[in-house]
Formats: C-alpha cells, structure tokens, sequence
C-alpha cells in the first residue's frame, strides 16, 4: 500500500519541507547536533566509551554435548534423556568420579561392568550482548556518521559569522563517529529490527541514554532529500495500528476474491484527503452469491420496537460497534478485527525477550470477540487478526464449522509486506469454513 505518513496521529512527528537542496535544511540540523554535544557537555566518545565499558547483556543458556570423560557432574534430567535417546554406552575408569553416582552403580549393576553414555547434554550459561538496546546503540552511531558524511557535503567549509567553526565541529564528529564504530565489540551486533522504547536501559543507563535522548532531537529535524535511513525513520512515524488494518483488510480481500471472484461494479477504496491517504470506513463491496465485504461499518444498537423496525444483519441489540472487517453471505456474518498489540499490552510488543515477535493473543482480545459474536445480529464467528504465530480457535458447543466461534488468527507480514504462507492459510480455512466451500 503506498499510503503517505500519517502526520496527524499521536505516532507521528511533524516534518516540514522546503525547497530542493535548500542548505537551510542541513544548517538547522547541524545546529541540533552543536546543541546537543556542546550545550549538554555530551561527548560522544565518552557516551560510547560508557556502553563499551559496560554494555547491556542478557544471560543465555544452551545445551552443549560433551564426551563423558569431560564431565563431572551431569545434570539428572539431561542424563535420562540422553538414555532414553539410545545413546551409546562408553566404558569408565575405575576411578571416573561417575562410577559413584547412583546411577552409574545401577548401570554397572545392569552391565556387569562400569559404563556410562559416551556423550553427555551439558547445559552452558554466557552472555550475549546482542540486544535490542545495543543494536539500537549502533543504529544511532551509524545513523550520526551518516548524517555528519552529509552535512560535511552540503555546508560551506568557511561556515559563516555565527557558525565560523562550522568545518572544525563536522571533522570532530565525524572523526568520533567512525572511531566509535571500530570498536570489536559493535561486530557481533546484529542490525536493528525495532526501536525498544520502553526499555529502561535507553531511558536510565548511562551511554545509552544520552544516544536515545540524541535519535528523539533528531527526529524533530525539518528535511528535504531523504537517506535510506532517514526515509526509514520517516516511514515509522505512520500509525501502525491503522496501517495493520488496512494491510489485513486487503489480506482479507484477496484470499476472499480466490473464492467468489471480483467485486460486482467498480467503486473506489482508497479515499485521497487533503492531508493523507486512508481506506474508506463504511466500505461496502457487493460480491456473488449474496457475499458481501465492509471495512469499518458501524453496527448500530437496535432495540426491536423502539425506534420502529427491527434488527437487521449486522445490527447490535446493546451497544454500537465498528468492527475492522465483517464478510457476510445471506443471513450469516463473520467478523474479523485487526489487533495490533502483543500479549498484555501495546507496550509488551517491544518486549526484549523476543525482540518485538508476538506468539499469542492477548485474553482481552478474545473476550472481544465475544462481545461480537454475542451482540451482532447474524454473527456466527468472531475473530481477532493479530501480528502473531499460534492460532487461537473456539468452537461453539455444537458447532460443525471452524467458522462457528470465537479466537484468534495470526497473520503477520513479512518483510516485503507478504503474509506469512502458514497465516494466509489459516485464514483461507476460515474463510471456506465461512463460506461452505470444499476443495
């Protein structure tokens, strides 16, 4: 979808242009980087020089197979395991420590002789220093060096009466910016994926914080001619939420038209606003076989008899409600809702043990789902769309379709904005449910 930045939400920052090449531009930002280094007494090489001398960690644990003569004390539960597995048995030393185990007495006992498995699991503790909070780190130091490597192009060497130093600043940060980056201990660090907002290592630790203090002055910068990683930058400042409904609202679309074919009439989708792009609320697409698409209707609360008629498809008998998509055929309906957040809260979707991969739904999500089925006239199933990996389905009692409840679907893109080939079939499973297909 080439959906332009949404500058009016509260995920965006505001970005102003001027003309081509202007060098007011690069001025501007040059005086947010004197600022911070020089008005705030940071130092860039003091700021690295504090994540070098203590970086973030995380404590990782693998299994590693030993042979038996290199092990002491085995863990128990590696150790079945290891039998249970068919591991070949390795005769010990008559002084191996392993001959005084209880189970290498009951071996013997079994054997006749002293044996043991001839390779043991171990399992190993290390750190890793390959986080979030230090791939975010590198992220900045590359994004500076960047940055300074263009501003060195598009100001004058002479600088001006202001700014006379202008050329000796850019050297200086230039120069400290590559140094940063040669250090061995940023070539293990992998690139960066997400930024981890609410880690308290970017908001509290020394070195970090004054790196993730610089990356939020510089998203305020005003810009003309975009790097790949400031396009990058500007592209994120787009409400995500939104944008993942439009994306399984497309999703949606095109594994249903697999089915029923394409919509009858043509009308269109995407509505152009003076201020950005947006898929229509309300959209109604009408296909065959009495099948019908919405985007974003609004299902009103109807009491029977109270304002003159009665409860229609899709109507609510207590409250009103805007579920993301709803596909109906004749009197049935399906409801599907995009839930772009993690297990607890929006926030744990930048959690640092699986750096920003959501695996399941969040309970609140499917008790949602309910509150759909129940309340919408016609509504045999409802279903949250979530950026996850597990599918979540809950049969109604009696039920004979997968269609026929309430739960979760993961449907996650991938990087270039294709669903992930297990999700779109889950999802074409649910969609032929819905539609009595058979293959």
């Amino acid at each position: 979808m080439s959906l332009v930045a949404d500058f009016g939400s509260s995920t965006g920052h505001a970005y102003e242009k001027w003309g081509a090449g202007s060098r007011e531009l690069a001025y501007h930002e040059y005086l947010f980087l004197r600022r911070f280094f020089r008005e705030r007494k940071n130092d860039l090489e003091s700021v690295v020089g504090a994540i070098v001398a203590e970086p973030h960690r995380r404590l990782r644990e693998e299994v590693v197979s030993c042979p038996v003569e290199q092990v002491a004390a085995p863990d128990p539960v590696l150790t079945v395991r290891a039998l249970c597995a068919g591991e070949h048995l390795a005769r010990l030393n008559p002084g191996h420590p392993l001959t005084r185990t209880p189970l290498g007495a009951l071996l013997r006992a079994v054997a006749g002789e002293s044996v043991y498995p001839a390779r043991l699991p171990l399992r190993r503790c290390y750190h890793d220093f390959d986080t979030p909070e230090n791939r975010f780190a590198k992220f900045v130091l590359e994004d500076l060096e960047e940055r300074v490597r263009a501003l060195t192009q598009q100001l004058p060497r002479s600088g001006n009466y202001l700014n006379p130093d202008i050329e000796d600043v850019l050297v200086r940060l230039g120069r400290q910016s590559s140094a940063a980056l040669e250090d061995p201990f940023w070539r293990e660090i992998g690139a960066l994926r997400m930024v981890p907002v609410s880690s308290q290592v970017l908001q509290r630790k020394e070195g970090y914080r004054q790196l993730y203090g610089l990356y939020s002055w510089l998203q305020q910068v005003t810009r003309q001619d975009y790097t790949a990683l400031e396009l990058a930058d500007l592209l994120e400042t787009k409400d995500t939420a939104t944008l993942f409904e439009y994306w399984c609202f497309f999703v949606v679309k095109e594994v249903l038209e697999t089915h029923v074919g394409l919509p009858l009439g043509c009308r269109p989708i995407v509505s152009t606003w003076p201020e950005r792009q947006a898929v229509e609320r309300g959209l109604e697409l009408e296909y065959g076989q009495k099948v019908f698409l919405w985007f974003n209707r609004l299902c009103p609360a109807v009491l029977g008899g109270v304002d003159g008629r009665d409860r229609s498809l899709g109507d609510s008998y207590s409250r009103k409600f805007r579920p993301d998509i709803l596909i109906s055929r004749g009197s049935d309906l399906l409801v599907l809702d995009a839930k772009n957040k993690g297990r607890k809260a929006a926030s744990m979707f930048y959690g640092e043990e699986n750096e920003g991969r959501v695996r399941d739904v969040g309970s609140d999500d499917v008790n949602n789902m309910h509150a759909y089925r129940d309340a919408l006239t016609g509504a045999v199933g409802a279903f949250a769309l979530y950026p996850g990996e597990n599918r979540d389905v809950y049969r109604v009692p009696g039920a004979t379709r997968d269609c026929e409840g309430v739960g979760a679907l993961p449907l996650r893109p991938r990087e270039d904005a294709t669903v992930e080939p297990q999700h779109r079939e889950w999802l074409r499973e649910m969609i032929e449910s819905f539609l009595g297909c058979e293959r």
